[in-house]
């Protein structure tokens, strides 16, 4: 998604898996898997950024923070169950380019958590990956046989 904000004219189009949108989302999310974790308590804050002493850097970089620059059509695909990158992550994205007026694709797998597990979700997810290639990068793309 940074991508896409810091290179706006560049991409034809993105897709956003189970991404992270936002940095300090990371921090302030409670039901998280990583929320308790001793890698959010001890580490992040100098692997990743620390939320007070390096806001105006996490927020530069923030996708969320940038959505307005975004020109491109995403697709964007998560697992309602995941707690590893919960929901909100994707939610709040969406929203942020939906309020500009971008083009976003959105699907929710409810059944699946950080990554697709189940075989048709994984066929779904691919399927509609392909049909959104197809559609915004045109005569470049792969053709797969959809069924």
């Amino acid at each position: 998604m940074m991508g896409l904000a810091r290179d706006p004219d560049r991409w034809r189009c993105g897709i956003n898996y189970v991404g992270v949108t936002d940095i300090n989302l990371m921090f302030d999310v409670t039901w998280s898997d990583m929320a308790d974790s001793d890698f959010l308590r001890y580490t992040a804050k100098q692997m990743i950024g620390d939320p007070e002493l390096d806001a105006a850097q996490l927020k530069a970089t923030s996708p969320l923070e940038n959505a307005a620059r975004i020109k491109a059509p995403v697709l964007m695909a998560y697992g309602g169950g995941d707690q590893r990158v919960p929901l909100v992550h994707g939610e709040k994205m969406r929203d942020a380019l939906l309020k500009r007026g971008a083009a976003v694709e959105w699907v929710v797998y409810t059944d699946e958590g950080h990554g697709f597990l189940l075989e048709a979700n994984r066929y779904d997810f691919y399927r509609r990956v392909a049909r959104f290639l197809d559609a915004n990068i045109g005569a470049n793309a792969v053709k797969l046989p959809l069924r």
